[in-house]
Parts: C-alpha cells; sequence; structure tokens
C-alpha cells in the first residue's frame, strides 16, 4: 500500500472473484479485514448500485437500470491493525468492527437492511463504544436505529444515546435522546425536515429535554438552509422563566437576525461538558442583532451579560459586555467586574 511516497506492507491479501451457479461471489481475507459479497450484479456496477440505492431514499430519484433487479448479500470483519493510525493517524480500535447487509430491488421495490457493530473506536479527541447501526429500507421508506454507550467529541460525553429515525420522499424524522448513567433521560431533541431542490428545512419538534427539563418549543419554528445561506423563522424555547428565541427579519437567506435570551441558566449546557453541572455557572441574558451574514464575519449590535458567572462553585463576578455595528465593524466594549 503506497500513502504519498511510503510503502506500507501487510501479511497477506488474498481477493477471489468467481461466478457461481448464476451468482457473482467475491472473497476478500487480509491481515486488515476479511470481506465477502454475492450477489446477481456486475463487479463495475456496484459503486453505482450503492449510490443509486442513496439517491433513492435521501432525493427520491428512481434507481438506474444498473440498479434494478438487483441482490446482493455482504458482510465483513475489520480487524484492529497498527497500519490504520498510519493511514489515518488517531484512528484506533482494539476489536473487531463487523457489519453485514442485504440489498434486493426488483422493479420499483427493494428491500435493504445494514447492521454494523463497534465496540470500540476512537480518532483523536473523539471515541465512540458499543455502537450498533441498523437502517432497514423498505420500497421508499428508509428507517434507522443508532445506539452507543459512550459518546465523546472533545470535553463533550454523552451517556446511552439513541438516534432513531427515518426518510421517505424527501422528508427526514429524528429523535435524539442521550440518558444519564443511572438510565434517565437527560438531553432529548427531535427534528423533522424536508429538501425541496438545493433548499432544507428543518422543525424542532416539541420535544426538547435540556439537562433533565423539558422545555416547550414553538410550533411555528422553521430552519432553511441550503447554498444561497440560511434563515431561522420563530425559533422560541422556554422552560419557566428561561426563554431562548432566534428569528430573522424576513423569510431572505441571510436576513438578519434577532437573538434574545432570557435569563438562561449556563449549568444547562455545561452539564454535558462535566459529570460536574457546577463546572461553569451564571445566567446568561443576552438582546442582539445579527446581521451581514453572508460574510464570514458578520456584523453585532446588541448586549451580552452574564450574571452571577462561577466556575467550580467560586464565585467570577459579571461579563457584560456591548457590541456595536459600525461601517461593517464591530466595536466591543465591557469586561468583567467584581470578584477577582
Amino acid at each position: 500500500i503506497f500513502r504519498g511516497k511510503q510503502k506500507l506492507f501487510i501479511d497477506s491479501l488474498i481477493a477471489k472473484g468467481f461466478i457461481d451457479s448464476g451468482f457473482t461471489v467475491l472473497n476478500l481475507q487480509s491481515s486488515l479485514a476479511d470481506a465477502n459479497m454475492k450477489g446477481n450484479f456486475q463487479y463495475t456496477d456496484v459503486g453505482n448500485i450503492f449510490k443509486d440505492i442513496v439517491a433513492k431514499y435521501a432525493d427520491n430519484k428512481t434507481p438506474t437500470s444498473s440498479a434494478s433487479n438487483t441482490t446482493i448479500e455482504f458482510k465483513a470483519d475489520v480487524k484492529p491493525n497498527p497500519i490504520y493510525a498510519i493511514l489515518l493517524p488517531g484512528l484506533f480500535f482494539s476489536k473487531n468492527i463487523y457489519a453485514k447487509g442485504l440489498l434486493k430491488t426488483k422493479n420499483n421495490d427493494s428491500t435493504f437492511y445494514i447492521n454494523t457493530i463497534v465496540p470500540d473506536l476512537s480518532y483523536q479527541s473523539n471515541a465512540v463504544s458499543n455502537l450498533i447501526i441498523n437502517v432497514n429500507g423498505i420500497n421508499d421508506s428508509l428507517k434507522f436505529n443508532i445506539t452507543a454507550d459512550t459518546a465523546r467529541a472533545s470535553s463533550i460525553l454523552l451517556n446511552k444515546t439513541s438516534i432513531v429515525g427515518g426518510f421517505s420522499d424527501k422528508n427526514i424524522n429524528a429523535d435524539v435522546v442521550t440518558k444519564d448513567e443511572s438510565g434517565k433521560d437527560k438531553y432529548a431533541l427531535g427534528i423533522t425536515g424536508t429538501r425541496t431542490g438545493d433548499k432544507s428545512s428543518i422543525t424542532v419538534k416539541d420535544k426538547l429535554k435540556l439537562n433533565y427539563a423539558d422545555w416547550t418549543v414553538s410550533n411555528k419554528n422553521k430552519i432553511e438552509f441550503g447554498t444561497e445561506g440560511f434563515n431561522i423563522s420563530q425559533l422560541e424555547i422556554t422552560n419557566k422563566s428561561q426563554r431562548v428565541y432566534v428569528n430573522s427579519t424576513s423569510p431572505a437567506m441571510n436576513a438578519p437576525m434577532d437573538i434574545a435570551i432570557e435569563k438562561f441558566q449556563l449549568s444547562t449546557i455545561t452539564s454535558v461538558l462535566n459529570k460536574d453541572s457546577l463546572l461553569i455557572g451564571g445566567v446568561l441574558n443576552v438582546s442582539m442583532k445579527v446581521d451581514d451574514l453572508k460574510n464570514k464575519i458578520p456584523t453585532l449590535d446588541g448586549t451580552v451579560k452574564v450574571d452571577s458567572l462561577s466556575y467550580n462553585t467560586l464565585p467570577v463576578g459579571t461579563i457584560d459586555v456591548k457590541a456595536t455595528a459600525i461601517n461593517g465593524n464591530v466595536n466591543m466594549s465591557g469586561g468583567l467586574t467584581g470578584y477577582g
């Protein structure tokens, strides 16, 4: 194996392809992975077949002739090997990664499933344990169920996380739940969405949980995004006196945006960073207009204030900052007052 000018050697690799009783069979044995694929397909069509199937569910496109009347059954075991860390520095897993699947198409009907089990996998500061992925497709609907015992992204640690949802006719529906170590729901988020041309839209369901607390979500919220930018309409979440509100001032992409945050407890978010939800505490209030969103650095006009800021339960003080937009630039004033 060549990586630039570097030569990488593996112990052995045996690949076989043949026809058996009218079925194409591919076998691979190596120190990196063992794999088997069997069905009625042509070697050269495999890539296009799977590409067509993805487009069928995600974009509601009719599969090409190469993906019609096809049966493919496959399984694979990816084995731990130091060569992966050379090819992709920071990648590591200690146990075999297992995958199996089946694809059957007949005219416009199809059956498709993939089951993948990843006991442990880490890449740089990201890691996952006991990741199980199940994908099932029947005709025009594709459903997925993804679970993991733990998932870490840098300082963010999620326990017992599940993602359940599906695609159908350019529509998506998904629910994400993460539990604490005792199995109690800690964070939850649900979305529905659709895609039209190069523009997609998402609506947040009224099923939001942040740090064990249930939040109410406005039912008229919509987030649109595409090649021309994005737009957020009437996204409002509330919990008692806490409120977060984001709204574009017009339906146009990259329209100026109003952001209002009232009495938001920072521990609601910072608790996902550490077992101790009091690592960073305080009450956040924001009144801000964001403009020039088409630029790499947008302009800001408004105030940000954090009262009763604390770190590891020790009082820090109050942060009070004012942003003023002048001729495309932003002037910042204010700072930290109080303790320290």
